[in-house]
């Protein structure tokens, strides 16, 4: 698996695209979020009002 240099992630940011594993891809590279995490994540863990999640 390779890294990503800054231009390869602003295009990917770019795309607007439906996909829900574009969006999951994007959770992970913004948060930090692990493949297990981001899988048991559920509406209850989201704070919209404060932006978080547990």
């Amino acid at each position: 698996m390779g890294t990503f240099r800054c231009c390869s992630f602003s295009s990917i940011t770019n795309i607007e695209v439906k996909n829900t594993i574009l969006h999951a891809f994007l959770l992970a590279i913004t948060t930090g979020m692990r493949q297990g995490e981001i899988l048991a994540l559920r509406w209850k863990d989201i704070n919209f009002e404060s932006k978080t999640s547990r």
